[in-house]
This record gives structure tokens, sequence and C-alpha cells, in this order.
């Protein structure tokens, strides 16, 4: 189970992170990762 290290990391991340021309904040990354992990972790 690699999810403990990943959800306390993902709840300080400041949601409000600021966006620059389009591109993924830094938040919004963390996301997609975190998103992407889960994923992978369901269909083993």
């Amino acid at each position: 189970m690699g999810f403990p290290p990943i959800l306390p990391a993902y709840q300080c991340i400041d949601l409000t992170g600021t966006e620059s021309a389009g591109e993924p904040t830094i938040s919004e990354f963390i996301i997609l990762e975190m998103h992407k992990t889960l994923e992978k972790a369901r269909f083993q």
C-alpha cells in the first residue's frame, strides 16, 4: 500500500497555486500523478 506517503503530501499542497500561461499548477500536477498512481494500484 503506497498511499499513506502520497496523501499527506497532497494535503499539504496549496491548491490555489499560481498559474502561468496555461501550464498546470504544481497542485494540478500532484493531483494528476496521484490519480495515475491510484489507477495503477486499482488494476494490480
